[in-house]
């Protein structure tokens, strides 16, 4: 395979701030490297596949002060489309991460990179192959989101297409814009939640378009 679009220039991730690492549709098999450096208390790498033929291997290294790398994780094999997986990631201790993808075949997907404080590093691997994805119009009045369910749920990852702000909470009364969690225009989060429990939110328009995952044991 091709080694191909191998960056050695490196983009810087702060705090707040999301970078596109990676973003590319190979019509072959190969591979693609780059360098970010972490200039936070943490990171988190997140994934989007839009299509694939084959499967995706994603690596994450650190670069020692003799420039070898040592390996961090892997990201599950990615053999099938999927919305955003999110990982946690590197240690306040990183400086300098180095992203290794590897593909079989044609894909299109991106990496992005988002910096973050301690307090945020506690992220789940959604792995592939035990998830279900649906769409939700929500709008302005407090609703259920996610539904209790008697599946064997850990976790789900909500994100927000819309223009508005969503605001969830664990009941009705917590759904609102004064105390519920925000989540942003184009945002994700991620909630390690039982089957029993039902999310609950209101946004600040109607007709807002929101995705969710739920992942399975």
């Amino acid at each position: 395979m091709a080694r191909r679009n191998t960056v050695n220039q490196h983009a810087s991730v702060e705090a707040g701030r999301t970078i596109t690492a990676i973003k590319e549709a190979p019509a072959s098999a190969g591979s693609t490297s780059k360098l970010v450096s972490i200039a936070s208390e943490g990171a988190l790498i997140s994934l989007f596949v839009n299509s694939i033929m084959g499967s995706l291997n994603i690596s994450v290294y650190t670069l020692t002060e003799d420039g070898k790398r040592q390996k961090l994780f892997d990201f599950p094999q990615i053999n099938t489309s999927t919305p955003e997986l999110v990982i946690k990631t590197v240690s306040p201790t990183l400086q300098l991460i180095e992203l290794e993808c590897t593909y079989n075949g044609p894909c299109d997907y991106e990496v992005h990179v988002r910096g973050i404080s301690s307090g945020q590093v506690s992220t789940k691997i959604i792995a592939p192959g035990t998830l279900s994805s649906k769409r939700v119009l929500h709008g302005t009045i407090p609703a259920v989101l996610i539904p209790a369910t008697t599946e064997n749920r850990s976790s789900v990852l909500i994100k927000n297409l819309s223009n508005g702000t969503l605001y969830i909470g664990g009941s009705l009364a917590e759904a609102n814009t004064a105390t519920g969690f925000p989540v942003a225009p184009g945002e994700s989060i991620v909630i390690d939640i039982a089957g029993g429990q039902a999310v609950y939110a209101i946004g600040t328009s109607v007709g807002m378009d929101i995705r969710y995952m739920e992942a399975g044991e």
